[in-house]
């Protein structure tokens, strides 16, 4: 599938997500959790859409590259579930760090756009495919935090043109 900003795509892993003799429920139950399945959406999105390759290594200014696309794009991947995503980078969250929005500014500057994978109801997946400059002006950046709910995602989305191919 070829992968458009701005863009909305479902799809389902039923059948394809396996891990040795874990039981295939007990398996999508783990994988609904944010905390898990973080990394591994990364190779999803790359195993799913033609032209994106996940970026080797940690410290990178992007998880994946698009290819088909000149200039190649630059994209951050964020799993969530619930009320919306949390778009701060890992630096900034857990224990012992903290947020800073002239951070997150500057790292926003970094790639071009966010991939939010909704997990929620793993194995079905929803990605939201959304330009930073659009998520600037709808994400709620606080002293703590940024964060874009769920109905905002759904309505960003739900208005934009639909992607082709």
């Amino acid at each position: 599938m070829k992968l458009i900003i701005p863009g909305r795509y479902s799809f389902s892993l039923r059948g394809r997500a396996k891990l040795g003799y874990i039981k295939e429920n007990l398996l999508y139950e783990r994988l609904r959790d944010g905390r898990i399945i973080g990394l591994l959406a990364e190779d999803i999105i790359e195993s799913e859409f033609s032209g994106v390759t996940r970026v080797a290594g940690s410290g990178c200014s992007s998880d994946l590259i698009k290819h088909d696309c000149s200039p190649a794009q630059r994209l951050q991947c964020k799993s969530y579930r619930g009320h919306g995503a949390d778009l701060s980078p890992s630096g900034m969250k857990g224990k012992g760090r903290c947020f800073s929005r002239e951070d997150f500014l500057k790292y926003c500057q970094s790639f071009e756009a966010f991939l939010l994978v909704d997990v929620e109801r793993f194995p079905e997946l929803v990605v939201h495919a959304i330009s930073v400059q659009s998520i600037l002006g709808l994400a709620r950046i606080s002293k703590s935090s940024a964060t874009i709910s769920r109905s905002q995602l759904d309505g960003f989305v739900d208005s934009s043109p639909a992607p082709s191919g």
